[in-house]
């Protein structure tokens, strides 16, 4: 594998992790939220389904399918302690 690979390979896992962190907030920020309300989350469509498979993976994530077969998806008691704890080093990082 050369460096350039090696380098994408990288980039590609931080963006993975980038995305996983901006969903985790965002969902701890909008509870309640459809795929549609989703897909409005800075990333786009093919960061917002991995960072979603990986919350799945992860059991950080409930999905809820209401009476007119319409999903939701919100974070469970592990992925809204993870969110606090976002929280917390968002909030650091801000200050002086």
């Amino acid at each position: 594998m050369g460096y350039n690979e090696l380098q994408e390979n990288k980039i590609d896992e931080f963006d993975k992790l980038d995305a996983i962190i901006r969903l985790i907030l965002f969902m701890h920020k909008h509870p309640h939220s459809t795929v549609s309300k989703l897909l409005k989350f800075r990333g786009g469509q093919k960061s917002l389904y991995s960072a979603k498979k990986f919350l799945e993976t992860n059991n950080l994530l409930t999905t809820n399918i209401d009476t007119k077969n319409k999903t939701t998806y919100n974070l469970n008691q592990k992925g809204t302690k993870i969110a606090e704890h976002l929280l917390e080093i968002e909030k650091t990082l801000n200050t002086n």
